[in-house]
């Protein structure tokens, strides 16, 4: 709607003219001790401005009613879906949290047997060594033993 021209009403700087009309902005003149003001087209007409013409006046009124709630629509669209978004990473980030771990990788068998039968093998040399080490302790123990025999024959015989 073309309001280029067109005198309105503001309640601080008064009566002033429509100088420059874009698509959703307006250029007011005021009287020189308030100069030139911008303003929301047609936004500005449910609370600032008002037109001289009572035609105008209820056309644009409607339009900036409708715009709105067109635009409070939009934002409550925006709210909801910024607030389903965080519902969302909420539920993903509670499922991540009670998801069953993955067991711990286990060793192959191979590994594992390998493992095993080198500890075994190591207690069996162990074990061996110890007995072998033992026999030889006692062969020299009963050697030493043996040699001393006669020596303690004769100290009871005399």
């Amino acid at each position: 709607m073309k309001v280029l021209h067109e005198q309105v009403e503001h309640r601080q700087f008064g009566i002033g003219s429509i100088i420059k009309q874009e698509k959703t902005l307006i250029t007011v003149e005021f009287s020189e001790e308030y100069g030139t003001k911008l303003f929301q087209y047609p936004l500005a007409f449910n609370q600032f401005l008002i037109f001289c013409d009572d035609g105008l006046q209820a056309t644009v009124y409607a339009k900036a009613h409708l715009m709105a709630e067109q635009i409070e629509a939009e934002q409550k669209r925006k709210e909801e879906e910024s607030r389903h978004q965080e519902e969302e990473r909420i539920k993903l980030l509670r499922q991540a949290a009670t998801k069953k771990r993955s067991p711990a990788k286990k060793t192959s068998t191979k590994t594992s047997t390998k493992k095993t039968a080198t500890k075994t093998a190591a207690k069996t040399t162990t074990k061996k060594a110890t007995k072998a080490a033992t026999k030889a302790a006692t062969k020299k123990v009963s050697a030493k033993s043996k040699e001393q025999e006669p020596l303690l024959e004769e100290a009871a015989q005399g």
